[in-house]
């Protein structure tokens, strides 16, 4: 254990065919494992076709951070997916998975326990401070 941001930026390139980021705090996903540089030194890390998968929490296709978190994963992969778990109400949070990937996102539907696929609403980059 450690900050996977520090571990991941150590590791060779091309060292792996998945990277799952499922960190919270008690405000959400430390900003650090959310920006540029981050998703960047992940790219790097992974082998050809490999995927990065974030597990966060959200409010769906409004939420303004997920829209973020798209936009900026899209700065470092070619194609980036997007799912959600069903809610009752739009404005109830719920798990949001995104993924990015140098390649076609391909699962089937059957496979993902319930999770549907979403178009997140247009968001801004999330630049590194350092």
């Amino acid at each position: 254990m450690g900050d996977g941001r520090k571990i991941l930026e150590d590791e060779e390139a091309e060292t792996y065919d998945g990277i799952i980021v499922d960190a919270f705090t008690d405000s959400g996903v430390p900003r650090h494992l959310t920006t540029d540089r981050f998703f960047a030194a992940a790219a790097d890390k992974l082998e050809a076709g490999g995927t990065i998968v974030l597990n966060v929490t959200g409010k769906g296709p409004s939420d303004r951070l997920i829209g973020a978190l798209h936009a900026t994963l899209r700065e470092s992969f070619s194609h980036v997916s997007a799912s959600m778990l069903p809610a009752d109400r739009a404005s109830e949070a719920r798990n949001v998975l995104l993924a990015g990937r140098n390649g076609r996102i391909d699962y089937r539907v059957r496979d993902m326990a319930g999770f549907v696929s979403f178009d997140p609403a247009p968001g801004h980059v999330i630049m590194d401070n350092g």
